[in-house]
């Protein structure tokens, strides 16, 4: 079995730590685990210059290409959004090259490793929200459209761009995440209108693609601009071929599942009556449509109204002298 394993402690500079026997044992088993927690934090990503990454051949790596790879995340991780990173936290970078695959991971929290033997501490499993994941195996040769198509996975909220972007230097495969998030941001900065479409008429269909994302599990846009056309008289002319959109522009695909996480992200928001109160909605398109939420005028005085359905709120609303029912 052709495989070699490599450990590097990363924070300003990098350090290679030897491996013998016990680490390397180690050192897979901490991999192995990583992996395994990883399988629901899966993200599809391919290389983006499959041709010269410096992945492609690691099957011939030299121990100067790992030290390269070690330097390549240590330097990554200096920058954050275009500026420089003040206080970065010293990791371990695991690198493990086995027959067709290469494994790389990087533990944040690297004091739950033993650093004498690399052995995981009784905290690891605890504090393995700070890892990053990534595998890449050529047993997909035969199949081309698979044949650059990398797993990474990172524990924290979002994956951490220098991790994808500088580092690894892949991208994201369009999936249902990937393209809810396009049709979604859009719609909202007007990138997808024609130019000859009027204000009022963007603001209906923005309105009418919340209800659609909400109530469809999929997304068809050619069904979607088909249904919106036929419902009103827009102040914008389709005679003539003119178009509602700018398909030129357009990102996402034409169909696909729509990502009730990103609607979710997308549709919720605060709504503050005043100093005193507000109201946080997980989706105010529906809300408000549904009936959930609804407005009251009484001499001049405006009010939100919200339907109670949970039997304890209920029960509480009623223990209030002012409230009647």
């Amino acid at each position: 079995m052709n495989k070699i394993i490599k450990v590097y402690e990363i924070g300003e500079n990098i350090k290679e730590i030897l491996v013998d026997d016990e680490r390397s044992g180690n050192a897979i088993k901490i991999l192995d685990t990583l992996e395994e927690k990883s399988k629901n934090l899966i993200i599809r990503h391919k290389f983006i210059n499959s041709e010269t990454h410096f992945l492609i051949n690691f099957e011939k790596f030299s121990d100067e290409d790992f030290n390269n790879i070690a330097n390549k995340l240590c330097e990554s991780q200096k920058t954050l959004s275009g500026a420089k990173r003040k206080n970065i936290p010293n990791s371990l970078l695991f690198i493990y090259k086995i027959n067709k695959s290469i494994k790389i991971a990087k533990v944040e929290e690297s004091d739950v490793i033993n650093r004498e033997t690399l052995e995981m501490k009784k905290e690891f499993l605890s504090a393995e929200k700070y890892f990053k994941f990534f595998s890449y195996t050529k047993e997909n040769q035969k199949n081309e459209e698979r044949l650059h198509e990398v797993i990474t996975a990172d524990k924290n909220i979002q994956i951490a761009k220098y991790w994808t972007n500088s580092f690894l230097e892949i991208e994201r495969i369009r999936d249902s995440h990937v393209n809810t998030k396009d049709l979604m941001q859009q719609f909202k900065n007007k990138e997808i209108f024609d130019s000859l479409m009027s204000e009022n008429d963007i603001k209906d269909v923005q309105e009418k693609l919340k209800n659609y994302v909400s109530n469809n599990k999929k997304f068809d846009f050619h069904e979607f601009e088909d249904e919106i056309k036929s419902e009103k008289n827009w102040d914008s002319s389709w005679e003539n071929d003119k178009k509602m959109f700018n398909n030129e522009k357009r990102k996402f695909d034409f169909t696909f599942e729509i990502d009730t996480s990103i609607v979710k992200r997308e549709l919720s928001g605060t709504m503050t009556a005043n100093e005193f109160a507000s109201i946080k909605s997980h989706n105010l398109t529906v809300a408000k449509n549904e009936g959930h939420i609804q407005y009251w005028q009484n001499d001049n005085i405006y009010y939100f109204m919200i339907r109670i359905d949970k039997e304890e709120t209920i029960a509480e609303a009623k223990s209030y002298e002012k409230f009647t029912f």
